[in-house]
């Protein structure tokens, strides 16, 4: 009977000895409180006037960069092809960027870029393999597209926390199958997508869904907010829209352990040329919508289960354009770039416009100010 007793604390005396080398080799992270910081911003379209105008500045995001370099994770919505010139589709709203337009987005600080919207076939098919093929050489992490028709899940670890992106798109331009293996993740009919999405949200901590939709310049939540609905109980932690090139609101649901069913309709635009008329004060100040971004993040935290968004923030963005001053001659070079609204120089935007155009920012996304802290 001492034998055994004996065996039994020896036993157990060698347990406690694993399991204390366990928990402070590996098994520490799984009780220590681990953080994400993870960022978003509008559609980035590089319009002709954009990538081959604007000279003056060696890096278009140069006025963003340090904001966007602060996060963990920096994502954005890629909005046209990176290819050939030959495959461009001859249509004023075809997109093709340069690859150093890529180079600027990756010294900004970007990591991820979803490629599931409207223009990725500007350049055809081939524009598509073509683009996947440049960002991956400028070392960027790629959401929407498709292998086999299943939507490909970018998995994203960071501090421990296991982050999984899937973007879609419900719009294109023009329709190209390719060679049936790989494709944009395009879904008519959304209902084709939920089961990979729920897929994809048991193999992670934390699910963000990056989604093309909506009516451009339309402010209509009716249908989105069917479709959000799908996408949360699919499983989806969060949803960033795209599309209507205007800011949207923000949904979400808030409990003891911070945000969750995060749904950001629209993030509008990050880099366009468009709004190029507008002046404060002057000009309706809708016009000016497609001028006002912002990059949207969330604070992410883990320790036992899924993780969670502890904060949300959002910082104002403006996109400068001088299309007046150019064409009145005040000014030689033409210059389109994002800019933080805090740090846009008042001798082109006073105290009081930047106060006027911060605040339709807030009233877009519905977010009380204690958001933008």
């Amino acid at each position: 009977m001492k034998k055994n007793r004996y065996i039994f604390f020896i036993v157990l005396l060698i347990i406690n000895i694993l399991f204390i080398i366990w928990f402070f080799t590996t098994g520490i992270n799984y009780f220590t409180l681990k953080n994400v910081s993870i960022c978003f911003v509008g559609d980035i379209i590089p319009h002709q006037s954009i990538v081959k105008k604007s000279k003056k500045i060696s890096n278009l995001f140069t006025y963003v960069s340090n904001e966007i370099s602060k996060y963990d994770i920096a994502c954005g919505n890629f909005e046209g092809a990176c290819a050939d010139s030959y495959l461009r589709h001859y249509h004023n709203r075809a997109f093709n960027a340069p690859r150093g337009f890529l180079k600027d987005l990756k010294l900004a600080g970007f990591d991820v870029l979803n490629i599931a919207n409207n223009h990725i076939y500007d350049c055809q098919y081939e524009g598509v393999k073509q683009t996947i093929y440049n960002l991956q050489k400028h070392s960027f992490i790629i959401s929407g597209f498709a292998v086999n028709e299943k939507p490909y899940t970018a998995i994203i670890e960071k501090n421990n926390i296991k982050i999984g992106i899937i973007g879609i798109t419900t719009i294109l331009n023009w329709l190209f199958w390719g060679d049936g293996i790989t494709n944009v993740a395009y879904y008519e009919n959304l209902d084709d997508s939920l089961q990979y999405i729920k897929e994809a949200s048991e193999k992670v901590d934390y699910l963000i869904v990056t989604i093309h939709w909506g009516k451009e310049y339309k402010t209509y939540l009716k249908e989105l907010r069917k479709i959000a609905k799908k996408i949360l109980n699919a499983g989806a932690d969060c949803i960033i829209g795209h599309h209507p090139h205007i800011l949207l609101p923000v949904e979400y649901k808030k409990d003891l352990k911070g945000y969750r069913n995060i749904v950001a309709y629209s993030l509008g635009n990050f880099i366009a040329n468009m709004g190029k008329g507008y002046k404060t004060f002057s000009s309706h100040y809708k016009e000016g919508a497609v001028r006002r971004s912002v990059i949207f993040s969330l604070n992410l935290s883990k320790t036992i289960g899924r993780a969670y968004a502890v904060k949300i923030k959002v910082v104002p963005v403006w996109i400068h354009n001088n299309y007046l001053n150019y064409y009145g001659h005040k000014e030689k070079e033409r210059l389109v770039f994002p800019v933080l609204i805090e740090d846009y120089h008042e001798q082109i935007l006073s105290q009081k416009a930047k106060d006027f155009e911060v605040q339709q920012i807030y009233k877009s996304l519905e977010l009380d100010p204690t958001f933008y802290k």
